[in-house]
């Protein structure tokens, strides 16, 4: 077993039987899929093999070996092999699930804390630091901070004009981790001389 559907699961109030009356006196909620079948019998099965995952709009938002720890009202679950690689967070897409597409917002993340990296190699504690030290009358100082600020103008100019384009469909969407990897090949970056 890979990967196998239980179903879309709603709401329901059972009909009322000597088994299950004090449970919904108590307020008991119900889920069932499209075939009828109620989540706490499948929960509860003997027949369950696999994780459970729940997904809601695509999106995996809950993940366990035991499925009686679900509730999946208004969402799908799947039995999946306990070996799959499966998080809370991915997206579920073609059947297969996997990590969602990185946000402008992780973008930004990364490469703030590359620019970041490059300041603290001469011991400033960010990026915004060190250019605040461009009209310093250290002399060295004030080459560095000036450096990093030419150098800060540049990697944003250039990273937001590619985010722009995979926005466009102009260019694929890169992992962050290759796009910071681009950002510095095509920003390249060379401390001042020592003056």
């Amino acid at each position: 077993m890979t990967m196998q559907s239980i179903g879309h699961f709603e709401l329901y109030t059972p009909a009322k039987t000597d088994q299950n009356a004090a449970v919904l006196a108590m307020g008991a909620l119900f889920a069932k899929n499209a075939d009828g079948q109620d989540w706490y019998g499948i929960a509860h099965s003997a027949d369950w093999s696999g994780t459970a995952v729940m997904v809601k709009d695509g999106i995996v938002c809950a993940v366990d070996p035991d499925p009686t720890k679900l509730f999946p009202a208004g969402a799908d679950v799947y039995a999946v092999d306990p070996s799959t690689n499966v998080e809370i967070g991915m997206v579920l897409a073609d059947g297969a699930f996997a990590e969602p597409a990185p946000t402008e917002a992780d973008y930004g993340r990364a490469v703030q804390a590359m620019l970041d990296a490059k300041a603290r190699e001469r011991n400033y504690d960010s990026i915004a630091t060190a250019v605040s030290y461009r009209d310093d009358p250290n002399a060295t100082y004030a080459a560095e901070g000036k450096a990093l600020f030419d150098w800060r103008s540049a990697v944003w100019t250039y990273a937001y004009a590619q985010l722009a384009a995979v926005t466009a469909g102009m260019r694929t969407q890169p992992t962050v981790a290759d796009f910071v990897t681009e950002v510095q090949a095509n920003c390249p970056f060379a401390w001042p001389a020592s003056a």
